[in-house]
Parts: structure tokens; C-alpha cells; sequence
């Protein structure tokens, strides 16, 4: 994870930047189609976002997609696998 270790005092803060980095990292505009890649995770978790609107206004809110727009979610396939190099020294 983008952050290893969570701290109580800073715990919102930690999760803020987890999750901007996520977002950043697996989150795609294209412009020409009106069109947003996010991750199938967002789908999974759909209801926990307020639906397609609240997904929107996360991307919009995070400066993922131009403001007040409203393009057509596409869901990219998670990727299950880790690399383990990451975890042996």
C-alpha cells in the first residue's frame, strides 16, 4: 500500500493521500470520447460512493475529469496479483 503504517493522529490524512494516490494512479479522461477509465473496485463499492453521480463528483471534486462534466464510466479490470519482490527483502 501507498502508505505502510497508519498513525491514530493522522489517520484521516494517511487515508486522504492513499486514496488520492490510488485515484491518480488508476484513473483515466479521454477527452475525445467523454470518457472516464476508473477502477472496477469503484463499481464493486458503488453504493458506498452514492452511486454513478457520487463517483463523478469524487473524479470531479479530486480534478480527475474537468469540472461539472459528466462522462461515460468505464470500469478497467482490477488486477489481483502482487508482486512479492515488494515484500522480500
Amino acid at each position: 500500500p501507498p502508505i505502510a503504517f497508519y498513525s491514530a493522529d493522522l489517520l484521516d490524512q494517511q487515508l486522504d493521500i492513499a486514496t488520492r494516490g490510488f485515484m491518480e494512479t488508476n484513473t483515466t479522461y479521454h477527452s475525445v470520447k467523454d470518457e472516464v477509465e476508473v477502477s472496477k473496485i469503484l463499481f464493486w463499492f458503488k453504493g458506498d460512493f452514492d452511486g454513478t453521480q457520487g463517483i463523478l463528483k469524487l473524479l470531479d471534486s479530486s480534478g480527475l475529469i474537468p469540472k461539472n462534466s459528466k462522462p461515460k464510466i468505464v470500469y478497467t479490470d482490477y488486477d489481483w496479483t502482487i508482486s512479492l519482490s515488494n515484500y522480500v527483502e
